[in-house]
């Protein structure tokens, strides 16, 4: 099996792969083609999955995730086999004051309990 080199090395060197973007579906698939290469002593890798409270960038048709949206998300990684999960805000644009910072934790909260 041909892997694009980045893939390669990851499943040659690394035990934890953090894609940089993708669904879940498009992850799972790259992650059986790198386990396909993956020496035979290592275990099958690991998955870290970041989704964004907003796109870091403007896509045309791609909204902000709403609570139920990475709930949603969260559980399809989950569902994929995925070890981890980040829900990174830094480019979210709700946050206008430093209170704002501090009550977007609790905000995310029900995402801990996404079963």
């Amino acid at each position: 099996m041909r892997l694009e080199a980045g893939l390669r090395r990851t499943a040659e060197l690394f035990d934890i792969w953090n894609p940089a973007s993708g669904t879940p579906e498009q992850i799972a698939a790259a992650v059986e083609q790198i386990n396909a290469v993956r020496p035979t002593d290592r275990p099958p890798i690991g998955v870290i999955h970041r989704l964004f409270t907003e796109p870091p960038f403007i896509v045309p048709g791609v909204e902000p995730l709403t609570l139920d949206g990475l709930a949603e998300a969260v559980g399809r990684a989950r569902d994929a086999g995925f070890c981890h999960v980040i829900i990174d805000t830094s480019f979210t644009t709700e946050v206008e004051s430093p209170q704002d910072w501090i009550d977007f934790p609790a905000r995310l909260a029900p995402l801990l309990d996404t079963n």
